[in-house]
């Protein structure tokens, strides 16, 4: 994380690398307010992205951990040469919508997380300038984190729904478990 940068007036020269570093070698002014704003914008994209790692690794722990239970309770309830019963066939039924569920959250997803660079290239190919380019893509951002964020509260809401069913799952396999 960097470290904020001191207080620049309007009027002091400022150049902005692709990074989002600054430094003061150009000579074109720039707003440190369009600064800040870009660099919040790039950083709500950036949690998006851990979001989406962090989700996707929890639904594929999600699904192991489902596995893992349905093998050792469901093992011990079906030991010696007993039928499968009405709980047995539940969990089962559960262990599939577990891994039909993180399968959705696993699929490859169109989220956009960084700008099109032909788009910032053309800007620069009409004479914008660095403060306005500074401000389109702050906005280019902002759209995309509203695009992107509909789809990772969906995929939070079905990796929730998942742990409801790991948890109905594992219920249904005590309960044939204590029956028998």
């Amino acid at each position: 994380m960097r470290s904020p940068e001191p207080h620049r007036s309007r009027d002091e020269e400022v150049d902005v690398s692709a990074e989002g570093e600054s430094d003061t070698r150009s000579s074109i002014p720039v707003d440190p307010r369009d600064q800040l704003v870009l660099d919040e914008a790039r950083r709500s994209i950036d949690q998006q992205k851990k979001d989406l790692e962090g989700l996707r690794t929890r639904a594929t722990a999600t699904i192991g951990f489902s596995t893992i239970a349905a093998s050792v309770i469901g093992g011990l309830s079906l030991r010696g040469a007993s039928n499968l019963t009405a709980w047995t066939w539940g969990a089962f039924a559960c262990l599939v919508m577990v891994a039909l569920l993180s399968v959705y959250i696993l699929l490859p997803r169109t989220l956009t997380l960084v700008m099109d660079g032909k788009v910032m290239d053309s800007w620069i190919d009409k004479g914008d300038d660095i403060s306005h380019m500074m401000r389109s893509t702050s906005l280019g951002y902002d759209a995309e984190y509203t695009k992107n964020d509909v789809l990772l509260r969906r995929m939070h809401s079905t990796y929730a729904a998942s742990i409801l069913v790991v948890l109905v799952e594992v219920t249904l396999l005590f309960i044939d478990l204590a029956r028998r």
